[in-house]
């Protein structure tokens, strides 16, 4: 909610680094795709759509993290190791582009976000949350991590936040944090996949030749942690 104010607030006559940071807090999803779409019809603007997307990517990992240690702060010390690693690649492209050619201009399309406290956005995520906790709790019951496993794949795609509070109640609950953990990487990448596809199917082809190597390394870090957990 604090992501959606801050969006609101600034609006459009903010930079793209600062696009990117408070999009990755409100939906890293809807600023995914409002930079490529805005890459597509304004080619120029290409790089620094590809800045806002790589931050908002980068940013939503921690605010997974961030959910997931208000959850079960027994969580962070296990998780952040891998949260860190996944971030590498994000932190130094943008830490280059920034260098580069500073935050870019805050001019073009902006994303659509909701707010997340709006009573039907509020009742869509109850149910969603519930169904996937119901979920969650049914798959480690009869199919144990390989259930889990299918389930976070598949909720990482739909709601990111969803999976991630689930998860980490039932870390909670059976103290089996290293099941959460493998199951929220899996969440992250499965989602960061997601938005690798949307660029790839939305953006222009400079945005996609810089952004898309930074999304699949940040996935490939992701799986390769979830596989070593395993």
């Amino acid at each position: 909610f604090g992501g959606y104010v801050a969006v609101r607030i600034f609006g459009q006559s903010m930079g793209m680094a600062l696009t990117g940071v408070l999009g990755g807090v409100a939906s890293s999803t809807a600023t995914t795709m409002a930079m490529s779409r805005q890459s597509r019809s304004e080619p120029s603007l290409a790089h620094d759509c590809g800045l806002a997307i790589v931050l908002a990517c980068t940013v939503m990992l921690w605010r997974v993290t961030l959910l997931a240690t208000a959850v079960h702060p027994a969580i962070f010390p296990e998780l952040f190791p891998w949260i860190l690693m996944m971030s590498v690649p994000g932190f130094l492209f943008c830490g280059w582009r920034l260098w580069r050619h500073g935050k870019g201009r805050g001019e073009g399309e902006q994303a659509v976000y909701r707010n997340p406290l709006g009573f039907r956005d509020s009742l869509q995520f109850a149910a969603l949350y519930a169904l996937i906790i119901f979920t969650v709790k049914a798959a480690d019951h009869y199919f144990g991590g390989v259930g889990l496993s299918v389930v976070s794949a598949v909720s990482g795609l739909m709601d990111l936040d969803a999976i991630a509070l689930s998860l980490s109640q039932m870390a909670g609950q059976k103290q089996s944090v290293a099941l959460a953990i493998q199951g929220i990487l899996i969440a992250t990448v499965a989602n960061t996949v997601l938005k690798a596809g949307v660029v790839f199917v939305y953006g222009d082809r400079a945005l996609r030749k810089t952004v898309l190597v930074v999304l699949a390394l940040t996935a490939a870090i992701g799986a390769g942690a979830a596989f070593w957990l395993k």
